[in-house]
């Protein structure tokens, strides 16, 4: 006879129901994409004709930053004991999807990927320094993994931490910086040397946008209306107290930070799809 379908046996054991308080988040992240940001499309869409940036602008960011808070949006997989909600990623996928829906460009806030990193490794005065105020909305956070010659395979990066009395002195260039014009501080991946003969390796350091040798060097235009930045690190020295997590381990955090906006990504373009002529539920 016909072997029985396992995977169909395996799924038939497992509850894709998601809890009330989940599903009451979803329908308020509804209402929040149909009444506050497709009202806003019409707006960002001139804006990209004009060959303008597809972006918000600081007076739209605000109205609905603090539309958030007011609605309970705010801080979504921000652990309870730091203020926020704790939803997992099967609560926040939900979410992501329904921002798909709608060109406006926005996430409910705090954009969490960078969080999750900081959450993973930063210790109790780099909460208080960097993540906290993140995760208030006070700050605006970047990242550099990607170099010219480092992309898919950021192990390749050259990027260099040389470690000299209490400071770290980096060298190198970052690209595809999202957010490089108006950051606060970016965290950056390098190969660190502490010089006391120990392996070294990838490691991640904050780097806050005003220090000297840091500089944002060029503008890269990409699809859709989309901007993202280079950075160039010159004899850029930074405090000992800004290596975040360990020397040669920054792969797991930033792995942390990745997997978190890679479900972001794989939501939005359901979303996407949903929203287009003929895609399904809530198609246009």
């Amino acid at each position: 006879g016909a072997q029985p379908n396992v995977a169909r046996a395996f799924c038939a054991g497992i509850s894709f129901r998601q809890p009330e308080e989940h599903s009451m988040v979803k329908d308020l992240a509804v209402r929040f994409v149909d009444d506050f940001l497709m009202p806003l499309e019409p707006a960002v869409l001139e804006r990209e004709a004009k060959g303008e940036l597809l972006r918000l602008t600081a007076e739209e960011q605000s109205t609905l930053k603090e539309k958030c808070r007011e609605l309970g949006l705010w801080g979504l997989d921000l652990p309870e004991e730091f203020g926020g909600v704790d939803l997992p990623n099967t609560a926040l996928v939900m979410l992501d999807e329904e921002l798909g829906r709608t060109i406006t460009p926005f996430t409910f806030p705090p954009d969490s990927p960078n969080l999750h990193m900081m959450m993973a490794a930063c210790n109790e005065e780099q909460k208080e320094r960097y993540m906290m105020p993140y995760s208030r909305g006070e700050t605006v956070s970047a990242i550099g993994i990607s170099e010219p010659g480092a992309g898919a395979d950021p192990r390749r990066m050259q990027c260099k931490a040389v470690k000299t009395g209490d400071y770290w002195v980096l060298n190198g260039t970052k690209i595809w910086i999202t957010r490089g014009d108006v950051m606060h501080h970016v965290i950056l991946m390098a190969q660190a040397d502490a010089g006391d003969g120990g392996p070294g390796g990838i490691t991640a350091f904050f780097v806050d946008a005003d220090t000297p040798g840091l500089t944002v060097s060029r503008e890269i235009r990409m699809l859709g209306g989309q901007v993202t930045y280079e950075i160039v690190l010159e004899d850029c020295k930074i405090p000992a107290a800004n290596q975040l997590g360990e020397i040669g381990k920054g792969f797991a955090p930033m792995q942390t930070r990745l997997t978190r906006r890679r479900l972001e990504m794989a939501a939005w373009s359901i979303g996407m799809g949903r929203a287009a002529p003929g895609g399904g539920p809530g198609g246009g």
